[in-house]
């Protein structure tokens, strides 16, 4: 509502106040209403803030959540568009490598693995 901050929590309608999200979600922006969102598998939440897991990963909010966008060499992406939750960066497996970054692409979400 007009006037109202609710700094590192959510904005619940039916009580009318500002409330702390549960410590396995994020706040995606602040002020909005009904913010909390439940953490990605890929990331750590604390209740506010929500960060990769996978260092020098790429995560970029869609479609009022955060979704990963680029996973680091040596890692593949995964994401489901119907399942956000299920978004990560897997390192991959032993026998296996990943040459160069893991980007995703909506027309093309395979991952191309090459024997080490």
């Amino acid at each position: 509502p007009v006037g109202m901050t609710c700094n590192g929590t959510s904005y619940d309608t039916g009580s009318m106040a500002c409330v702390r999200c549960l410590p396995t979600q994020y706040v995606l922006a602040p002020n909005d209403i009904n913010t909390c969102k439940e953490c990605p598998v890929g990331m750590t939440c604390n209740g506010w803030l929500a960060v990769e897991k996978t260092q020098h990963s790429i995560w970029q909010e869609n479609a009022r959540v955060m979704r990963v966008k680029q996973c680091p060499a040596g890692y593949i992406l995964v994401r489901a568009e119907e399942q956000p939750l299920t978004d990560d960066c897997v390192r991959c497996p032993p026998g296996k490598i990943q040459y160069s970054a893991s980007v995703y692409d909506p027309t093309n979400a395979v991952s191309i693995w090459t024997t080490s």
